[in-house]
Protein backbone atom coordinates (compact mmCIF):
# COMPACT_ATOMS: atom_id res chain seq x y z
CA UNK A 1 0.00 0.00 0.00
CA UNK A 2 1.14 3.46 -1.03
CA UNK A 3 0.57 6.34 1.26
CA UNK A 4 0.91 9.83 -0.14
CA UNK A 5 0.62 13.29 1.83
CA UNK A 6 -1.57 16.17 0.00
CA UNK A 7 0.95 18.52 -0.43
CA UNK A 8 -0.98 21.36 -2.13
CA UNK A 9 -3.63 20.87 1.09
CA UNK A 10 -1.09 21.51 3.24
CA UNK A 11 0.23 24.69 1.66
CA UNK A 12 -3.09 26.06 1.28
CA UNK A 13 -3.57 25.34 4.90
CA UNK A 14 -0.50 27.43 5.98
CA UNK A 15 -0.84 29.91 3.73
CA UNK A 16 -4.21 31.00 5.31
CA UNK A 17 -2.90 30.83 8.95
CA UNK A 18 -0.32 32.95 7.47
CA UNK A 19 -2.75 35.19 5.80
CA UNK A 20 -5.03 35.23 9.36
CA UNK A 21 -1.87 35.96 11.39
CA UNK A 22 -0.88 38.93 9.52
CA UNK A 23 -4.26 40.28 9.83
CA UNK A 24 -4.38 40.16 12.90
CA UNK A 25 -1.30 42.12 13.11
CA UNK A 26 0.62 38.91 14.71
CA UNK A 27 3.24 39.52 12.24
CA UNK A 28 6.44 37.23 13.73
CA UNK A 29 3.94 34.52 13.99
CA UNK A 30 3.05 35.49 10.34
CA UNK A 31 6.96 36.03 9.24
CA UNK A 32 7.49 32.30 10.47
CA UNK A 33 4.62 30.56 8.61
CA UNK A 34 5.53 32.28 5.90
CA UNK A 35 8.91 30.97 6.45
CA UNK A 36 7.21 27.43 5.94
CA UNK A 37 5.53 28.01 2.87
CA UNK A 38 8.34 29.66 1.42
CA UNK A 39 10.44 26.37 1.91
CA UNK A 40 7.96 24.06 0.62
CA UNK A 41 6.11 25.67 -2.52
CA UNK A 42 7.31 26.34 -5.86
CA UNK A 43 4.55 27.42 -8.01
CA UNK A 44 2.80 30.26 -9.55
CA UNK A 45 1.51 31.78 -6.43
CA UNK A 46 5.05 32.37 -5.16
CA UNK A 47 5.41 35.77 -5.30
CA UNK A 48 2.25 36.42 -3.22
CA UNK A 49 3.90 34.31 -0.47
CA UNK A 50 7.27 36.64 -1.38
CA UNK A 51 4.71 39.91 -1.15
CA UNK A 52 3.32 38.82 2.00
CA UNK A 53 6.13 37.97 3.71
CA UNK A 54 7.66 41.15 3.00
CA UNK A 55 4.53 42.95 4.76
CA UNK A 56 5.37 40.80 7.97
CA UNK A 57 8.81 42.10 7.71
CA UNK A 58 7.71 45.51 6.91
CA UNK A 59 5.78 46.15 9.71
CA UNK A 60 7.99 44.62 11.71
CA UNK A 61 10.90 47.11 10.83
CA UNK A 62 12.75 44.69 8.77
CA UNK A 63 13.44 46.82 5.65
CA UNK A 64 15.91 45.41 4.67
CA UNK A 65 14.79 41.41 4.89
CA UNK A 66 11.48 43.49 3.33
CA UNK A 67 12.93 44.78 0.67
CA UNK A 68 15.09 41.50 -0.84
CA UNK A 69 11.27 39.74 -0.22
CA UNK A 70 9.13 42.39 -2.73
CA UNK A 71 11.99 42.13 -4.55
CA UNK A 72 11.12 38.41 -5.12
CA UNK A 73 7.98 39.19 -5.98
CA UNK A 74 8.55 41.40 -8.72
CA UNK A 75 11.10 39.22 -10.08
CA UNK A 76 8.54 36.64 -10.52
CA UNK A 77 5.70 38.98 -11.70
CA UNK A 78 6.95 42.66 -12.53
CA UNK A 79 3.42 43.97 -12.50
CA UNK A 80 2.46 42.63 -9.23
CA UNK A 81 0.26 46.13 -7.75
CA UNK A 82 0.72 45.25 -4.26
CA UNK A 83 4.33 44.81 -4.30
CA UNK A 84 5.30 47.66 -6.28
CA UNK A 85 3.53 49.96 -3.72
CA UNK A 86 5.25 47.99 -1.01
CA UNK A 87 8.56 48.93 -2.75
CA UNK A 88 7.59 52.68 -2.87
CA UNK A 89 6.86 52.20 0.72
CA UNK A 90 10.11 50.55 1.36
CA UNK A 91 12.21 53.10 -0.74
CA UNK A 92 10.10 56.40 1.30
CA UNK A 93 12.10 54.72 4.28
CA UNK A 94 14.97 55.07 2.50
CA UNK A 95 14.21 58.73 1.38
CA UNK A 96 14.46 57.63 -2.14
CA UNK A 97 11.02 60.10 -2.96
CA UNK A 98 11.61 60.11 -6.73
CA UNK A 99 12.05 55.59 -7.16
CA UNK A 100 9.32 55.34 -4.81
CA UNK A 101 6.95 57.60 -6.32
CA UNK A 102 7.97 55.66 -9.81
CA UNK A 103 6.73 52.62 -8.12
CA UNK A 104 3.80 53.67 -6.42
CA UNK A 105 2.58 55.28 -10.21
CA UNK A 106 3.42 51.79 -11.37
CA UNK A 107 1.26 50.19 -9.18
CA UNK A 108 -1.33 52.66 -9.33
CA UNK A 109 -1.81 52.46 -13.23
CA UNK A 110 -1.19 48.07 -12.68
CA UNK A 111 -4.36 48.70 -10.04
CA UNK A 112 -6.60 51.13 -12.20
CA UNK A 113 -6.19 53.81 -9.78
CA UNK A 114 -6.02 52.07 -6.43
CA UNK A 115 -3.44 54.31 -5.39
CA UNK A 116 -4.38 57.35 -6.88
CA UNK A 117 -4.95 59.20 -3.34
CA UNK A 118 -1.38 57.56 -1.93
CA UNK A 119 0.26 59.48 -5.28
CA UNK A 120 -1.68 62.63 -4.64
CA UNK A 121 -0.50 62.50 -0.72
CA UNK A 122 2.84 61.31 -1.41
CA UNK A 123 4.41 62.53 -4.41
CA UNK A 124 2.44 65.62 -5.81
CA UNK A 125 5.15 68.06 -7.08
CA UNK A 126 3.41 71.19 -5.62
CA UNK A 127 4.48 70.25 -2.18
CA UNK A 128 8.07 70.75 -0.58
CA UNK A 129 8.20 67.44 1.07
CA UNK A 130 11.73 68.18 2.15
CA UNK A 131 10.21 70.59 4.66
CA UNK A 132 7.61 68.62 5.43
CA UNK A 133 9.84 66.04 7.04
CA UNK A 134 12.16 69.04 8.22
CA UNK A 135 9.31 69.90 10.40
CA UNK A 136 7.48 67.10 11.23
CA UNK A 137 10.79 64.23 11.41
CA UNK A 138 10.76 61.70 9.09
CA UNK A 139 7.45 59.77 10.42
CA UNK A 140 4.82 62.05 7.75
CA UNK A 141 2.74 59.44 6.32
CA UNK A 142 0.41 61.29 4.58
CA UNK A 143 -0.99 64.85 3.80
CA UNK A 144 -4.55 65.48 2.51
CA UNK A 145 -6.81 68.71 2.41
CA UNK A 146 -10.05 68.92 3.96
CA UNK A 147 -12.82 71.82 4.19
CA UNK A 148 -14.39 72.20 7.65
CA UNK A 149 -17.99 73.67 6.72
CA UNK A 150 -21.19 74.29 8.56
CA UNK A 151 -25.06 74.29 6.66
CA UNK A 152 -27.93 76.06 7.69
CA UNK A 153 -30.84 75.18 5.40
CA UNK A 154 -29.46 74.83 2.29
CA UNK A 155 -26.67 77.15 1.94
CA UNK A 156 -22.97 76.17 3.01
CA UNK A 157 -20.25 78.46 4.45
CA UNK A 158 -16.75 77.41 4.15
CA UNK A 159 -14.84 78.19 7.16
CA UNK A 160 -10.96 77.13 6.33
CA UNK A 161 -9.26 74.69 4.49
CA UNK A 162 -6.52 73.17 6.09
CA UNK A 163 -4.07 70.67 5.49
CA UNK A 164 -3.35 67.36 7.84
CA UNK A 165 -0.31 65.82 8.34
CA UNK A 166 -0.70 62.31 10.43
CA UNK A 167 2.95 61.80 12.32
CA UNK A 168 4.05 60.41 15.08
CA UNK A 169 5.08 63.17 17.63
CA UNK A 170 7.28 62.59 20.36
CA UNK A 171 6.80 64.91 22.46
CA UNK A 172 3.04 64.23 23.06
CA UNK A 173 2.63 60.49 22.29
CA UNK A 174 1.91 58.30 18.96
CA UNK A 175 -2.19 58.71 19.64
CA UNK A 176 -1.69 62.71 18.63
CA UNK A 177 -1.94 64.13 15.09
CA UNK A 178 -1.45 67.73 14.62
CA UNK A 179 -2.92 69.57 11.84
CA UNK A 180 -1.21 73.04 10.02
CA UNK A 181 -2.51 75.16 7.23
CA UNK A 182 -0.63 74.59 3.83
CA UNK A 183 2.38 76.86 4.94
CA UNK A 184 2.83 74.53 7.74
CA UNK A 185 3.22 77.80 10.16
CA UNK A 186 0.13 78.06 11.87
CA UNK A 187 -1.29 74.85 13.63
CA UNK A 188 -5.01 73.94 12.88
CA UNK A 189 -5.69 71.08 15.11
CA UNK A 190 -4.56 68.72 17.18
CA UNK A 191 -6.78 65.21 17.15
CA UNK A 192 -6.08 62.73 20.06
CA UNK A 193 -7.48 58.86 19.57
CA UNK A 194 -6.83 55.75 21.79
CA UNK A 195 -9.12 53.04 21.67
CA UNK A 196 -12.61 54.50 22.12
CA UNK A 197 -12.03 57.60 22.79
CA UNK A 198 -11.66 60.90 20.57
CA UNK A 199 -10.39 64.28 21.72
CA UNK A 200 -10.23 67.24 19.21
CA UNK A 201 -9.28 71.02 19.54
CA UNK A 202 -9.28 73.20 16.39
CA UNK A 203 -7.79 76.71 16.39
CA UNK A 204 -7.89 80.42 14.99
CA UNK A 205 -5.07 81.96 12.84
CA UNK A 206 -4.03 84.38 15.91
CA UNK A 207 -3.89 80.63 17.48
CA UNK A 208 -7.07 81.06 19.97
CA UNK A 209 -8.81 77.21 20.58
CA UNK A 210 -12.02 77.75 18.63
CA UNK A 211 -13.62 74.44 19.74
CA UNK A 212 -12.97 71.57 22.00
CA UNK A 213 -14.66 68.39 21.71
CA UNK A 214 -14.62 64.61 23.37
CA UNK A 215 -16.19 61.31 22.68
CA UNK A 216 -16.00 58.22 24.35
CA UNK A 217 -17.19 54.97 22.81
CA UNK A 218 -19.01 56.80 20.76
CA UNK A 219 -21.11 59.31 23.01
CA UNK A 220 -20.41 62.90 22.71
CA UNK A 221 -19.53 63.77 26.38
CA UNK A 222 -18.33 67.27 26.25
CA UNK A 223 -18.51 70.40 23.62
CA UNK A 224 -17.59 74.23 24.04
CA UNK A 225 -16.63 76.81 21.49
CA UNK A 226 -14.81 80.01 21.64
CA UNK A 227 -14.39 83.46 19.48
CA UNK A 228 -11.25 84.26 17.94
CA UNK A 229 -11.36 86.84 20.66
CA UNK A 230 -11.63 84.32 23.36
CA UNK A 231 -14.70 84.75 24.44
CA UNK A 232 -16.24 81.22 25.34
CA UNK A 233 -19.54 80.94 23.91
CA UNK A 234 -20.42 77.35 24.45
CA UNK A 235 -20.09 74.76 26.68
CA UNK A 236 -21.72 71.43 27.29
CA UNK A 237 -22.54 67.67 27.46
CA UNK A 238 -24.61 67.37 24.23
CA UNK A 239 -25.47 63.84 25.39
CA UNK A 240 -26.29 64.37 28.59
CA UNK A 241 -29.53 62.94 29.98
CA UNK A 242 -30.14 64.79 32.81
CA UNK A 243 -32.70 68.17 32.80
CA UNK A 244 -30.22 71.48 32.87
CA UNK A 245 -29.72 74.87 31.84
CA UNK A 246 -27.77 75.74 29.07
CA UNK A 247 -26.56 79.66 28.06
CA UNK A 248 -24.82 80.56 24.46
CA UNK A 249 -22.94 83.55 24.42
CA UNK A 250 -22.37 86.27 21.46
CA UNK A 251 -18.33 87.03 20.87
CA UNK A 252 -18.90 90.65 22.67
CA UNK A 253 -20.17 88.46 25.80
CA UNK A 254 -23.92 89.02 25.58
CA UNK A 255 -26.09 86.21 26.00
CA UNK A 256 -27.46 84.78 22.58
CA UNK A 257 -29.83 82.00 23.96
CA UNK A 258 -30.85 80.12 26.99
CA UNK A 259 -32.91 77.44 27.78
CA UNK A 260 -34.14 74.25 29.69
CA UNK A 261 -32.93 71.12 27.59
CA UNK A 262 -33.83 67.43 28.22
CA UNK A 263 -33.75 64.66 25.65
CA UNK A 264 -32.48 67.46 22.76
CA UNK A 265 -35.67 69.43 23.63
CA UNK A 266 -36.46 72.59 24.89
CA UNK A 267 -38.55 73.06 28.55
CA UNK A 268 -39.78 75.63 30.06
CA UNK A 269 -39.29 79.64 29.24
CA UNK A 270 -36.57 79.58 25.98
CA UNK A 271 -34.91 83.27 25.37
CA UNK A 272 -32.66 84.58 22.39
CA UNK A 273 -31.54 87.57 22.23
CA UNK A 274 -29.75 89.75 19.22
CA UNK A 275 -25.72 90.28 19.82
CA UNK A 276 -26.98 94.21 21.06
CA UNK A 277 -28.46 92.79 23.82
CA UNK A 278 -31.91 93.35 22.91
CA UNK A 279 -34.30 90.43 23.21
CA UNK A 280 -35.02 88.76 19.86
CA UNK A 281 -37.66 86.13 21.01
CA UNK A 282 -39.24 84.38 24.12
CA UNK A 283 -41.34 81.24 24.06
CA UNK A 284 -42.52 79.02 27.22
CA UNK A 285 -42.68 75.27 26.37
CA UNK A 286 -44.30 72.48 28.84
CA UNK A 287 -42.84 72.67 32.23
CA UNK A 288 -40.84 69.78 32.53
CA UNK A 289 -42.14 67.37 35.32
CA UNK A 290 -39.39 64.82 36.90
CA UNK A 291 -42.61 62.35 37.83
CA UNK A 292 -43.94 62.59 34.32
CA UNK A 293 -40.60 61.83 32.64
CA UNK A 294 -39.46 59.10 34.63
CA UNK A 295 -43.10 57.54 33.53
CA UNK A 296 -42.45 58.65 30.13
CA UNK A 297 -45.23 60.42 30.28
CA UNK A 298 -44.18 64.13 29.39
CA UNK A 299 -46.03 65.86 26.42
CA UNK A 300 -44.35 69.05 24.83
CA UNK A 301 -45.77 71.99 23.27
CA UNK A 302 -45.17 75.72 22.95
CA UNK A 303 -47.82 77.67 25.06
CA UNK A 304 -46.97 80.94 23.80
CA UNK A 305 -44.43 82.79 21.70
CA UNK A 306 -43.18 86.52 21.13
CA UNK A 307 -41.18 88.14 18.91
CA UNK A 308 -39.34 91.55 18.56
CA UNK A 309 -36.69 93.45 16.27
CA UNK A 310 -33.33 95.01 16.94
CA UNK A 311 -35.13 98.09 18.50
CA UNK A 312 -37.46 96.46 20.68
CA UNK A 313 -40.64 96.42 18.92
CA UNK A 314 -42.50 93.63 18.98
CA UNK A 315 -43.02 91.92 15.70
CA UNK A 316 -44.95 88.92 13.93
CA UNK A 317 -43.23 85.51 14.52
CA UNK A 318 -39.75 84.47 12.78
CA UNK A 319 -38.46 81.77 12.08
CA UNK A 320 -34.38 81.60 14.09
CA UNK A 321 -32.38 79.69 12.25
CA UNK A 322 -29.19 80.94 14.22
CA UNK A 323 -28.81 78.57 16.92
CA UNK A 324 -29.69 74.49 16.28
CA UNK A 325 -30.62 72.92 19.57
CA UNK A 326 -30.77 69.35 18.41
CA UNK A 327 -26.97 68.53 19.23
CA UNK A 328 -25.24 65.33 17.91
CA UNK A 329 -24.73 62.34 19.98
CA UNK A 330 -27.97 63.15 22.21
CA UNK A 331 -31.13 60.77 21.47
CA UNK A 332 -33.93 62.73 19.43
CA UNK A 333 -37.19 63.27 22.16
CA UNK A 334 -40.21 61.71 20.82
CA UNK A 335 -43.26 63.03 22.72
CA UNK A 336 -45.85 60.49 24.46
CA UNK A 337 -48.38 61.02 21.71
CA UNK A 338 -46.75 60.62 19.10
CA UNK A 339 -45.33 56.91 20.26
CA UNK A 340 -49.39 56.10 20.41
CA UNK A 341 -48.24 52.98 22.65
CA UNK A 342 -44.92 52.18 21.24
CA UNK A 343 -42.04 52.70 23.03
CA UNK A 344 -38.88 55.15 21.97
CA UNK A 345 -35.89 54.34 20.49
CA UNK A 346 -33.89 55.28 23.34
CA UNK A 347 -35.51 53.61 26.06
CA UNK A 348 -35.74 50.05 24.94
CA UNK A 349 -32.96 47.58 25.70
CA UNK A 350 -29.82 48.17 25.00
CA UNK A 351 -28.69 47.28 20.92
CA UNK A 352 -26.24 48.16 18.46
CA UNK A 353 -28.85 49.07 15.78
CA UNK A 354 -30.73 51.29 18.35
CA UNK A 355 -27.94 53.63 19.65
CA UNK A 356 -28.15 57.76 20.48
CA UNK A 357 -28.00 58.54 16.72
CA UNK A 358 -29.24 55.21 14.84
CA UNK A 359 -25.82 55.26 13.25
CA UNK A 360 -26.40 51.67 11.21
CA UNK A 361 -29.99 52.77 10.32
CA UNK A 362 -28.49 55.96 9.01
CA UNK A 363 -25.60 54.65 6.78
CA UNK A 364 -27.96 52.06 5.78
CA UNK A 365 -29.91 55.15 4.07
CA UNK A 366 -27.15 57.07 3.13
CA UNK A 367 -25.92 53.73 0.66
CA UNK A 368 -29.36 53.00 -1.11
CA UNK A 369 -30.83 56.92 -1.04
CA UNK A 370 -30.33 57.85 -4.25
CA UNK A 371 -31.16 61.52 -6.00
CA UNK A 372 -33.34 61.38 -9.04
CA UNK A 373 -34.11 64.78 -9.81
CA UNK A 374 -32.11 68.13 -9.58
CA UNK A 375 -32.09 69.64 -6.26
CA UNK A 376 -31.88 73.35 -5.29
CA UNK A 377 -30.23 71.75 -2.11
CA UNK A 378 -27.22 69.76 -1.52
CA UNK A 379 -26.96 69.81 2.26
CA UNK A 380 -29.54 69.78 5.14
CA UNK A 381 -30.94 68.13 8.04
CA UNK A 382 -34.38 66.24 7.79
CA UNK A 383 -35.84 64.36 10.47
CA UNK A 384 -37.65 61.21 9.32
CA UNK A 385 -39.94 59.56 12.34
CA UNK A 386 -41.14 56.25 11.85
CA UNK A 387 -42.38 52.69 13.64
CA UNK A 388 -40.31 49.39 13.60
CA UNK A 389 -43.09 46.62 15.09
CA UNK A 390 -42.43 43.74 16.63
CA UNK A 391 -41.31 41.89 13.44
CA UNK A 392 -39.32 44.55 12.18
CA UNK A 393 -41.42 45.96 9.82
CA UNK A 394 -40.44 49.63 9.01
CA UNK A 395 -44.04 51.54 8.93
CA UNK A 396 -45.58 55.27 8.88
CA UNK A 397 -42.87 57.40 7.69
CA UNK A 398 -42.77 60.71 8.60
CA UNK A 399 -40.36 63.42 8.03
CA UNK A 400 -40.33 66.74 9.27
CA UNK A 401 -38.10 70.25 8.54
CA UNK A 402 -38.55 69.12 5.15
CA UNK A 403 -35.96 70.64 2.87
CA UNK A 404 -37.65 70.44 -0.64
CA UNK A 405 -39.73 67.40 -2.49
CA UNK A 406 -36.54 66.09 -4.76
CA UNK A 407 -34.46 65.94 -1.14
CA UNK A 408 -37.63 63.97 0.78
CA UNK A 409 -38.19 61.90 -1.72
CA UNK A 410 -34.65 60.30 -1.66
CA UNK A 411 -34.92 59.60 1.95
CA UNK A 412 -38.43 58.17 1.97
CA UNK A 413 -37.80 56.08 -0.98
CA UNK A 414 -34.50 55.01 1.04
CA UNK A 415 -36.44 53.87 3.50
CA UNK A 416 -39.28 52.04 1.76
CA UNK A 417 -36.36 49.82 0.35
CA UNK A 418 -34.84 49.03 3.37
CA UNK A 419 -38.00 47.92 4.46
CA UNK A 420 -37.27 46.13 7.47
CA UNK A 421 -35.11 47.16 10.49
CA UNK A 422 -33.45 44.73 13.41
CA UNK A 423 -36.64 44.46 16.06
CA UNK A 424 -36.30 46.39 19.90
CA UNK A 425 -36.35 44.43 22.63
CA UNK A 426 -37.66 45.45 26.38
CA UNK A 427 -36.88 42.89 28.87
CA UNK A 428 -35.22 40.71 25.66
CA UNK A 429 -39.12 40.61 24.13
CA UNK A 430 -40.15 42.20 20.88
CA UNK A 431 -41.74 44.95 21.27
CA UNK A 432 -43.11 48.53 18.71
CA UNK A 433 -40.35 50.71 18.62
CA UNK A 434 -40.44 54.54 17.32
CA UNK A 435 -37.76 56.05 15.97
CA UNK A 436 -36.48 59.40 15.02
CA UNK A 437 -33.19 59.93 12.98
CA UNK A 438 -31.67 63.11 11.99
CA UNK A 439 -30.39 62.40 7.80
CA UNK A 440 -27.93 64.60 5.92
CA UNK A 441 -28.53 65.43 2.77
CA UNK A 442 -25.04 65.62 1.86
CA UNK A 443 -24.20 62.32 2.79
CA UNK A 444 -25.88 60.50 0.24
CA UNK A 445 -23.77 58.70 -1.83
Amino acid sequence: MISCQCFGQDVYDLANKANLELSNRNYQQALELYNQVIDIVDDVNIHHYYYERAEAKFYLKDYTGAMSDVTESLNRRKDFCKALYLRGQLKMKYEDRNGACSDLQKANESCKDQYSQTLKNQCDKSWDYDKLYKVHFSDTTSVTSFVEAYYVGCKEKVVDTTYVINYVMAAKGNDWEIYYDNKFEEKMADFFTRNDTLYSIYYYHNGQRKSEDWTVDDHWIFSASWCENGQQTSSGNPSNPNYRTEINYYCNGNKAWQGNLWQGSVWGTEIRWYENGQKKSEKTHSEFIQSLADKDELVNQIQKEKYWDENGNETEPFQDVNININTVGAPIYISPERLNGAYAYYSIDAQKEYDNTMKLFSDAVYETAEIKSACKCNCGLVYATFLVDKEGLIQNVQLDNSLEECADNAFREAIKKLGKWTPGKLGGQPVDVMVTVALELERIK
